[in-house]
């Protein structure tokens, strides 16, 4: 019976790695212009995963903090869909990593992070609409995160049951992988190439306007036109 057990979640896992994988083929394949972007998408939603699973687990926070931390989500995510970009994007990545850390020790650290999660992901997804992805690459993006969840959410809440930093820990370790990842993806988003200008037509004829005369021919220069004459004509013999 054990044996089957643990056969059965060895097939389960494995094909979750497959579709993980064909989600992010099929993305790739989609935009591959945006390839990295998708992976960082993917990587941060994995993270936040773990961090519900480490609030799910944490002790109750003071509602004052809970407050605090809500209080700031609209500034703080207007300042990063103002501000959206690589740069941006990377600090909060990286302050998302440090705070985990701290909330290890000190797990009031906690609402905080929710606030930096809203923030972060409100900056990726403007700039996923800056580089004019479509609504299926994002898709894939998401459910690529999603079933990456499954083995950073889930399987730590599980773990988290013995050993509680583990979600934090696994999430910190996500942080620094997004983190050095938007260092590669693009500081401005790469301009649809322009659609070449169609031939002119040429204009029709005004109605109603008097035919134009032909042209005459000119004669080149130390040369005279020759122009024929009824005296050329041969005359009919009579």
């Amino acid at each position: 019976m054990l044996a089957t057990i643990v056969t059965r979640c060895v097939a389960g896992l494995r094909w979750l790695a497959k579709q993980t994988y064909r989600q992010r083929a099929l993305g790739v394949a989609g935009s591959p212009q945006l390839a990295r972007l998708l992976d960082l998408h993917a990587i941060t939603v994995a993270a936040h995963l773990a961090l519900v699973a480490a609030l799910l687990l944490a002790p109750p926070t003071r509602t004052l903090i809970w407050a605090a931390a809500l209080a700031g989500i609209p500034l703080l995510t207007g300042l990063a869909i103002w501000r959206s970009g690589r740069l941006m994007i990377g600090v909060l990545i990286a302050a998302e990593g440090l705070i985990a850390i701290l909330a290890i020790r000190w797990p009031a650290f906690l609402p905080y992070l929710v606030t930096l999660a809203i923030a972060q992901q409100a900056s990726l997804l403007a700039v996923w609409i800056r580089n004019g992805a479509s609504l299926a690459v994002l898709g894939r993006a998401t459910a690529y995160g999603s079933l990456l969840g499954v083995f950073t959410g889930a399987g730590t809440l599980i773990i988290g049951v013995f050993a509680r930093s583990v979600p934090l820990w696994t999430a910190a370790i996500l942080f620094a992988v997004a983190a050095l990842l938007s260092l590669s993806i693009p500081a401005n988003p790469p301009r649809p190439p322009r659609a070449p200008s169609p031939p002119r037509q040429p204009s029709p004829p005004r109605q109603g306007g008097s035919p134009q005369s032909p042209q005459k021919p000119q004669a080149s220069e130390g040369y005279s036109v020759y122009r024929p004459s009824s005296l050329d004509t041969p005359k009919d013999p009579a």
